[in-house]
């Protein structure tokens, strides 16, 4: 999603996967209830009814724009003047999670040269969005479930508790209840997260919203300069986006800077890098086996087979070696399923 403004946070420089952000320059539940998609308008109303709920748990594909919810979550509630912290656990190892979470003290390990905050006391009296919270071991999730009953936080290396003040939401592209059937999720802290779940579809399933994003994410990396030509619109509305709304603002952010100097128009011709993705074989033969087996859900096993052995001999026009070549199987079985028509 575009980038704003960062603000400093108060002490060390926090890490590249944690933000601080206070005064927004986007709206970012405008740019939701301008989306014509109904499943979108659904989800901006959902955003107003849970603006000021303690925890919100968001559930959708990677890329899909859980992010821009949880901004509009933190600019529609009371704490819209507060930071909002945003932590990206994917991409923090293991052994430096509870320091990013909670903090550290000077000598509390290896490099740890200063005390350090961490997000839940940069977020005090904010917000904290913890993103792909599904990442997280279980050791910490016994942590994090602390953290938020209690309000309660100690800084690695420290002998202090800390009170704090944190409204979470979090979100996930996995699917947390079926880990929290297999164990790889704590139960507790799945029903303590889950007051208020949003789920968001992946961009293929709402092309309506293509239009309106290409455009807003063009304005923000142009300044308002950019535009689209009538067959560079068509081009990126007639694409899937299998990396949804990432995807989406990542490519025209590299095709806005490398344009033409003084092109400020994007063009189909500009957009040449938007290939879709080939599907391998197996994906192939997975899609043709379960649309036939839907097709043929009332004939039995024996019919099947008798289905497929004459719609292959049509193929190569009765030769029964071709066709027992192709099937793997004896030209005895394939005689005596021609004897039976």
């Amino acid at each position: 999603m575009p980038d704003n403004p960062q603000v400093p946070a108060s002490g060390p420089a926090i890490g590249p996967e944690l933000v601080q952000e206070l005064k927004p320059v986007v709206d970012w539940h405008g740019l939701l209830t301008k989306c014509p998609d109904p499943q979108m308008q659904k989800i901006a109303s959902r955003v107003k009814k849970a603006a000021n709920i303690a925890s919100v748990i968001l559930h959708g594909p990677t890329g899909a724009g859980k992010e821009v919810v949880a901004r509009a979550l933190q600019q529609c509630g009371d704490r819209s003047g507060e930071a909002l912290v945003i932590v990206n656990c994917a991409a923090i190892p293991h052994g430096l999670f509870e320091s990013e979470l909670f903090g550290h003290k000077k000598g509390s390990f290896t490099g740890a040269e200063r005390d350090r905050k961490g997000a839940f006391l940069l977020a005090d009296k904010g917000t904290l969005f913890l993103d792909e919270i599904g990442e997280l071991h279980l050791e910490l999730q016994a942590k994090l479930l602390r953290a938020i009953d209690g309000g309660i936080i100690r800084a690695v290396g420290s002998d202090r508790d800390i009170e704090t003040n944190v409204r979470l939401i979090v979100a996930s592209n996995r699917n947390l209840q079926k880990m929290v059937e297999k164990n790889w999720f704590r139960a507790d802290l799945y029903y303590r997260l889950n007051l208020f779940p949003i789920t968001i579809p992946p961009l293929r399933e709402r092309a309506q919203d293509i239009p309106h994003l290409a455009k807003f994410f063009l304005e923000q990396y142009s300044n308002g300069t950019g535009t689209f030509s009538s067959d560079g619109m068509a081009k990126i509305c007639a694409y899937s986006w299998p990396g949804n709304v990432r995807e989406l603002s990542n490519t025209l952010r590299t095709v806005w800077t490398t344009l033409e100097e003084g092109q400020t128009e994007i063009r189909a011709e500009d957009l040449s890098d938007l290939q879709e993705p080939k599907e391998d074989a197996a994906a192939k033969l997975a899609k043709a086996l379960k649309k036939f087996c839907r097709r043929t859900k009332d004939l039995t096993l024996d019919q099947r087979v008798n289905l497929i052995i004459r719609r292959v001999l049509e193929e190569e026009e009765g030769n029964v070696a071709q066709v027992a070549h192709r099937l793997d199987i004896g030209k005895a079985t394939v005689r005596s399923k021609m004897k039976k028509e």
